[in-house]
């Protein structure tokens, strides 16, 4: 069943490139996943203590992890190829700038998460009698990449007027 209206957006940040995920009729586009899946974590590292149990303390976060496990391609009953469009999202995942993948934009309606695309994988399931490519299962999970901007956090600390005049740029030696 079709699902009119939804889409899934790729917006490649860096170069020239978007693929739509796209559920209109007639339009060759990926059917809208029935569900998206995603993952947070975050680290622990034991303390070291001179006895007993090591309590867990807190390390880092990771980033969050976005899985599509099963959308699908399909031109059956067009006459037309899927190879172009999967060379598009392919080239989301393989451009290179500066040695790694292109930082994406992804929107999902409201939704809007910076990410790369981490993990791909294509199934082609039905050809034309040209053996042209005509329907493809996609699962595929995005890794967000939060701004580091974002990350920086600054704290100002009160210092008392009589402590000031102590103070030295140097440290106190």
């Amino acid at each position: 069943m079709t699902r009119k209206g939804k889409k899934l957006i790729l917006i490649n940040l860096r170069q020239s490139g978007t693929f739509v995920f796209d559920v209109e009729e007639g339009d060759v586009g990926l059917p809208f996943p029935s569900s998206i899946k995603t993952s947070d974590r975050n680290n622990w590292e034991l303390a070291d203590t001179v006895g007993g149990v090591k309590p867990p303390q807190f390390s880092n976060s990771e980033p969050q992890k976005i899985s599509f496990d099963e959308c699908w391609l399909d031109t059956v009953g067009t006459n037309l190829s899927l190879t172009e469009a999967i060379e598009q999202i392919r080239a989301l995942m393989r451009q290179k700038e500066k040695g790694r993948p292109p930082l994406l934009l992804m929107i999902c309606g409201d939704w809007k998460v910076r990410c790369t695309l981490e993990e791909l994988e294509i199934e082609r399931t039905s050809f034309t009698a040209e053996n042209n490519q005509q329907r493809a299962r996609v699962s595929m999970t995005l890794l967000e990449m939060p701004d580091l901007r974002e990350q920086v956090t600054s704290r100002v600390v009160e210092i008392d007027p009589e402590e000031a005049a102590d103070f030295s740029p140097l440290g106190n030696f």
